[in-house]
């Protein structure tokens, strides 16, 4: 809540936490993770279909951006 609703940075929150940023963050992305799977599992969606890596659209982009900027 400190980082995402009140704005505090890693720093600030990990000092009001009382633990270090390594740790913040770390429970910032399991926290994200599980809040990610309860609303998927609400809805009935299933995550990995949901959030599929298109590796091929990804390539292409990458491919685009480097051509323009060559």
């Amino acid at each position: 809540m400190l980082r995402e609703v009140d704005g505090l940075n890693t720093a600030e929150t990990a000092e009001c936490l009382g633990v270090s940023e390594d740790v913040l963050k770390t429970r910032l992305s399991r926290g994200r993770a599980a809040l990610r799977h309860q609303l998927a599992e609400r809805a009935g969606i299933h995550a990995p279909e949901t959030f599929r890596f298109p590796q091929t659209r990804c390539d292409r982009i990458v491919a685009a951006v480097f051509a323009r900027i060559a």
